[in-house]
């Protein structure tokens, strides 16, 4: 049984470490929300919560019938109707994201080498590295 409970509270730790490791790589990392329709994201995302925006635009209406992003149009626009502001729903998605992929990079290098402190680094060594370049802000 006690076994148990710090195998558990092992876990929470870990969990929590790597929270503490993507909050202090998105703080150096994030470089901002992208302004305006100067990104072609913001355009389809914002025509299909409203259709009356950009309903004239020549982009947003060729893409709108073949878009490789569309359940990504459809994830920000469904956590949008939650926060109600594009800037922090940006924010919000790239640090959840990042926290799941190291969360899911800790578990796989833990079960391949049973060593915590190589599967932090190694959970953390991508995500410093990390340019901002994978479609959620950092236009």
């Amino acid at each position: 049984m006690i076994k148990k409970n710090e195998s558990s509270k092992n876990r929470i730790k870990d969990i929590l470490i790597i929270a503490i490791i993507c909050i202090s790589a998105f703080i150096l990392k994030y470089k901002g929300f992208p302004r305006g329709d100067s990104h072609g994201q913001l355009a389809v995302i914002q025509n299909a919560a409203n259709p009356e925006v950009f309903k004239n635009d020549f982009y947003v209406n060729s893409i709108k019938s073949f878009d490789v992003t569309i359940w990504f149009t459809k994830l920000v626009n469904s956590v949008n109707l939650l926060i109600n502001n594009y800037e922090l729903t940006y924010m919000f998605l790239l640090l959840l994201s990042m926290f799941v992929f190291a969360l899911g990079f800790y578990k796989i290098i833990y079960h391949l080498t049973k060593n915590r402190g190589m599967s932090f680094f190694t959970s953390a060594l991508p995500l410093l590295l990390f340019t901002g370049r994978i479609g959620i802000g950092n236009a």
